[in-house]
């Protein structure tokens, strides 16, 4: 469920793209920052599910999860205002994920 939300909210911080007049002048915190959130965000959750994924016995339905996570962060980090080093970032985190469960068995 955790995995769901926080993909869904990726989703709609990629689709934002509208450029409305802000009640806030200057914003408290831009895309790029908002980038790197999402990336901390992303590693805390997967920091806690990784250990517990090998004690599954139905592994398939979080890794279905976990790569709809990954996907979504690297599309998002490929937006326009957002640093490369992002996007570098999301393709490590996917790639570190896949090594870690594939070493776990």
């Amino acid at each position: 469920l955790t995995m769901g939300l926080l993909t869904l909210q990726i989703v709609l911080f990629g689709l934002d793209h509208t450029q409305t007049a802000h009640l806030l002048d200057p914003e408290p915190i831009d895309r790029m920052q908002t980038g790197f959130v999402m990336l901390v965000a992303t590693s805390s959750l997967l920091a806690l599910y990784l250990p517990k994924a090998r004690k599954l016995e139905k592994l398939l339905p979080p890794a279905i999860a976990v790569v709809c996570l990954l996907s979504a962060q690297i599309w998002a980090a490929f937006a326009d205002g957002m640093h490369i080093s992002q996007s570098v970032l999301a393709i490590l985190v996917l790639v570190g994920s896949a090594i870690y469960l594939d070493a776990t068995g």
